[in-house]
């Protein structure tokens, strides 16, 4: 007898499934408003192709469009296919490149 949908959708969630993606979310939230309260109070330029001053909705825009969806998409459609923990490496490293790049923001002020 085949398992109901509802159960083979809750045992796909497990706890490492929302984690990391919650921690790649946090990571982008993090850089998005040291980003923004830089460009904004200090007069600062983002190192950017267009290198101009981006409004909030265009920074998180960028990055949830282009990084979080696609790799939280990719995390699941690919997580019985692949090995266990290489489904979360896109969400780590992205969330290693956001914590870095919001740390900088922090530390040093305008880039």
């Amino acid at each position: 007898m085949a398992r109901p949908a509802i159960l083979r959708i809750a045992k796909s969630f497990d706890k490492k499934f929302c984690i990391a993606p919650g921690i790649f979310l946090d990571s982008i939230i993090y850089d998005a408003e040291l980003t923004r309260q830089r460009l904004a109070h200090h007069r600062c330029v983002e190192d950017t192709l267009t290198g101009q001053h981006s409004p909030r909705a265009e920074i998180y825009g960028n990055n949830l469009l282009e990084q979080f969806l696609p790799l939280t998409f990719m995390q699941r459609a690919l997580g019985k296919y692949v090995w266990k923990g290489q489904r979360y490496e896109g969400a780590t490293l992205g969330s290693v490149i956001h914590f870095r790049g919001g740390t900088q923001w922090l530390t040093s002020g305008c880039r």
